[in-house]
C-alpha cells in the first residue's frame, strides 16, 4: 500500500507484514535531529544521576510466574 509522507512529500510504501496508519516514512522517522536530541538527554541525566551519586540503569524485566495447573 503506498502512502504520502506528511513531513517530506514523498511516496512510500508500507511493509507488507507491518500494516498500519503510518503518515511518516522511515526516513523522516530516523531523523538525526531528533536522535542527537534524545543522546544530548540521556546524557545530560547520566550526568545528574551521577551528581547525585546514582547509576542509570535499564528497567528490570519482570519476573515470569508459571501458572498453577487447574484441578
Amino acid at each position: 500500500m503506498k502512502r504520502t509522507c506528511e513531513k517530506c512529500k514523498e511516496d512510500f510504501e508500507l511493509l507488507p507484514d507491518h500494516p498500519g496508519r503510518s503518515v511518516i516514512c522511515r526516513n523522516c522517522i530516523a531523523d538525526p535531529e531528533r536522535v542527537a536530541k534524545l543522546d544530548r538527554e540521556v546524557t545530560i541525566a547520566g550526568k545528574v544521576y551521577e551528581q547525585v551519586g546514582l547509576k542509570m540503569k535499564a528497567e528490570a524485566e519482570p519476573e515470569v510466574v508459571p501458572r498453577r495447573k487447574r484441578k
